[in-house]
C-alpha cells in the first residue's frame, strides 16, 4: 500500500500496474517502472558496442548520459547491506568504464585537456589503477607539463610500492609520449 501510495500518488493506474503482489513477495513491475541504475548499465553498454564499433562520438555522448545517471555509489545509505554490495561494486566498476571511454574518446579526438581531466577522476577514484597513472603521466609529457609529469609519477610511484609492484620508469613513460 504504501509503495503504491509513493508510485501512484492520484491512484491513476489499476494496483498491480507498479507492484505485482501475492501471499509471499512482492515484485516491483520494471516495464512500468524507470530505474536509473538500469538505465545506467545499458548507457554504458551501448557506449561500449559504438566504442568497439569505432564510434568514438558516439560512445562519448553515450557515457556522457550514462554519466547523468551515475550520482553516486548505488544506495549509499544502505552501505553495510549485502544485498546492496554487488550491484554497488557493479554500478561502480562501470561508472569506471565510461569514464575509461571518455577518455579514450578525447584522446581520438586529439583533446588531451579533456583525457588528462578523465584520467584524473580515474586515478581519483582507484589510485591503484595503474594503466591510468601511465596514460595520464604520458599526456602530460606530451603537453610539455613536465613538472606535473614528475609529481604525478611520483605519487604513482607511491601507491604502487603500497602493492609491492615496481613502478613503470619515468624514463620509459616521458619516451612513451613522443
Amino acid at each position: 500500500s504504501t509503495v503504491r501510495k509513493v508510485l501512484d500518488p492520484e491512484r491513476d493506474q489499476p494496483t498491480d500496474h507498479y507492484i505485482a503482489a501475492d501471499a509471499r513477495a512482492l515484485t516491483l513491475r520494471t516495464d512500468h517502472v524507470r530505474v536509473d541504475v538500469t538505465e545506467f548499465f545499458a548507457a554504458v553498454a551501448d557506449a561500449v558496442r559504438a566504442a568497439d564499433q569505432g564510434d568514438w562520438t558516439n560512445a562519448d555522448r553515450k557515457c556522457a548520459d550514462a554519466e547523468l545517471l551515475y550520482r553516486g555509489d548505488f544506495l549509499e545509505e544502505d552501505r553495510y547491506e549485502d544485498w546492496a554490495l554487488d550491484c554497488r561494486e557493479r554500478a561502480r566498476t562501470t561508472a569506471g568504464t565510461a569514464v575509461r571511454l571518455r577518455a579514450r574518446a578525447a584522446r581520438e579526438r586529439g583533446d588531451r585537456e579533456a583525457a588528462s581531466m578523465y584520467l584524473l577522476r580515474l586515478v581519483d577514484r582507484d589510485p591503484y589503477d595503474e594503466d591510468s597513472w601511465t596514460a595520464l603521466i604520458a599526456l602530460q609529457t606530451q603537453l610539455r607539463r613536465h613538472g606535473e609529469a614528475r609529481r604525478l609519477y611520483s605519487m604513482y610511484s607511491r601507491r604502487m610500492d603500497e602493492l609491492d609492484i615496481a613502478p613503470a620508469p619515468f624514463a620509459a613513460l616521458s619516451a612513451s609520449a613522443r
